[in-house]
């Protein structure tokens, strides 16, 4: 009896025996894959590490970028936290009126 499976069963099955490669590690090195990068032919493991690698570049690009938004979010916070200081500073020292836009109305020379 033959079974004719198309692309989509071949990945059917795949899918719903993951133990498959592992049985069968032998097949990872052998089945040779049409490379994206020319014409010859790659091994199921080569093409896998291509793509890791390329996931890799991505998500460490991802991560650069994460890591400049924390510094330009640390240098942020320290300004806004010396203001406070600043405004803190000016309000004890009863110096408000002057030091705040608009300082000089009724409403901002009530006290805090």
């Amino acid at each position: 009896m033959t079974v004719e499976l198309d692309a989509a069963g071949v990945v059917r099955y795949l899918q719903d025996h993951p133990e498959f490669f592992a049985d069968h590690a032998e097949l990872l090195t052998a089945l040779p894959l049409a490379s994206q990068h020319g014409d010859k032919a790659i091994s199921l493991a080569e093409r896998q590490l291509q793509i890791l690698r390329d996931k890799l570049r991505q998500l460490e690009g991802k991560l650069a970028e994460l890591v400049r938004f924390g510094e330009e979010n640390d240098a942020i916070s320290a300004k806004v936290h010396q203001l406070g200081l600043a405004l803190m500073a000016v309000v004890r020292r009863g110096r408000r009126a002057r030091a705040l836009p608009g300082g000089d109305t009724a409403a901002s020379r009530r006290p805090l």
